[in-house]
C-alpha cells in the first residue's frame, strides 16, 4: 500500500486484522498475513517493535510453509531476531536422533539456516 493511498489509521486497522489472521486455522491465511505485514508501508520503527515479534512467533508455526515465509521475511531484520529462537525452530524441524525428513523440510531448513548464518554474521560484525 502506498502511504498516500491509505491513511495511518487505516494501516493500523489492517495491522489489527492481520494479527487476527496469524491465528487462523488455514495455513494459507497465516502465511499471507506474514507476507502482508511487509507490504503495509509502516515505519521501520513500528515494524521492528510491533511486527517483527509477531513474525518471530511464526517460526514455531505448525505449518512449514508459514515457517518458511516467516524466516524469509526475517532475513531483512536479522539484527532484531534472537538467535536462540531460530536455532530452536531449526532443532524442532529435525530433532537429534530422528531420521532426517526430506521434501518441504529441506526448504524450511534452508531458510532457517540462512537466517541463523545472517544473525551470526550480524552479531560478529557488531562485536568486532
Amino acid at each position: 500500500f502506498h502511504r498516500k493511498a491509505v491513511s495511518e489509521e487505516q494501516r493500523g486497522g489492517l495491522v489489527g486484522i492481520l494479527k487476527l489472521c496469524l491465528n487462523d486455522s488455514s495455513k494459507k491465511v497465516r502465511r499471507a498475513a506474514v507476507d502482508a505485514f511487509f507490504h503495509l508501508d509502516l515505519s521501520e520503527d513500528r515494524v521492528r517493535k510491533e511486527i517483527i515479534p509477531l513474525v518471530i512467533e511464526r517460526l514455531d508455526d505448525r505449518s512449514k510453509a508459514v515457517q518458511r515465509k516467516a524466516a524469509s521475511k526475517l532475513l531483512g531484520f536479522a539484527d532484531d531476531v534472537p538467535l536462540e529462537r531460530v536455532s530452536m525452530a531449526l532443532g524442532k524441524l529435525n530433532p537429534v536422533g530422528r531420521p532426517r525428513r526430506q521434501n518441504r523440510n529441506d526448504m524450511t531448513e534452508r531458510y532457517l539456516s540462512r537466517l541463523v548464518r545472517k544473525i551470526s554474521h550480524t552479531k560478529l560484525q557488531t562485536n568486532v
